[in-house]
């Protein structure tokens, strides 16, 4: 999958763990050679004292920070095509298409950050899925680990397949060190309601904050929780293994 020119980075809702997706993909991709970059649409929440999201992935990055573009930014931290109307700004899908292409000349592999979920309006008539679907792109989606991600990430799949979008896989980010029985369980059921593969699972460090542009452990985790396919070390089969027991560990007794 490291391959793929490019790969649209989207998530089951905001907060849900793109940045640190994005910027896991980045650090497994340049550690294999690929020449990377990293292209956020929209930046929503601009100017408020965070450090925004391409922001962080350079700081991720650490003394060799990857090519970053941020075509639009603005103040609202809010949907693009929400805080873009607020701010009298018309937001371009052609502007973005024209940034990928430009970027795309010049590394081995872009990716490209959505804002919030899936059906999140960039602009009049195009959704972040629109974007995908405009540059082409193949998605791995981003979810959260905890209670109420299955209908979360099946809705975000759901909605991908039905625009005829191809989607690589899904990322849990966050993964606590000691999982109640929702984490636990999460994976196991979505394998069971949905083919898409788990492409991995980002351990949770209580030193990573995207918005104060601390990236804490992620040169290590973000790596070792990627799948081979992109440029990780994660093992899905040991993954199972370490749920199953954690799960029959927490688990009810039978009444």
């Amino acid at each position: 999958m490291l391959d793929e020119p490019g790969i649209f980075v989207a998530g089951t809702d905001t907060g849900a763990g793109k940045t640190v997706v994005t910027a896991a993909i980045a650090l497994a991709a340049r550690a294999r050679g690929r020449r990377v970059a990293v292209l956020k649409p929209a930046q929503t929440g601009d100017g408020a004292g965070a450090v925004d999201d391409a922001g962080f992935v350079r700081r991720a990055a650490g003394d060799d920070p990857p090519t970053t573009v941020v075509p639009y930014r603005l103040r609202a931290p809010l949907a693009p095509s929400v805080a873009a109307a607020l701010e009298g700004v018309r937001l371009d899908p052609a502007v973005v298409e024209r940034a990928y292409a430009d970027l795309a000349t010049e590394h081995d592999l872009v990716l490209v950050e959505a804002a919030g979920g899936v059906l999140v309006p960039f602009s009049d008539g195009v959704d972040m899925a629109g974007l995908a679907a405009l540059l082409r792109l193949p998605v791995v989606v981003a979810a959260r680990p905890g209670l109420g991600t299955l209908n979360h990430t099946l809705l975000t799949l759901e909605a991908l397949h039905r625009r005829g979008l191809t989607v690589l896989g899904v990322v849990i980010s966050g993964y606590p060190a000691r999982p109640g029985l929702d984490a636990v369980t999460n994976p196991g059921a979505l394998a069971r309601l949905t083919p898409v593969p788990l492409l991995g699972v980002i351990a949770e460090d209580p030193d990573l904050d995207v918005e104060a542009g601390r990236a804490g452990r992620l040169a290590e985790i973000g790596p070792a929780g990627l799948d081979p396919l992109l440029g990780g070390t994660f093992s899905p089969a040991r993954f199972r293994r370490e749920t199953e027991a954690r799960r029959s560990a927490l688990a009810p007794s039978p009444t």
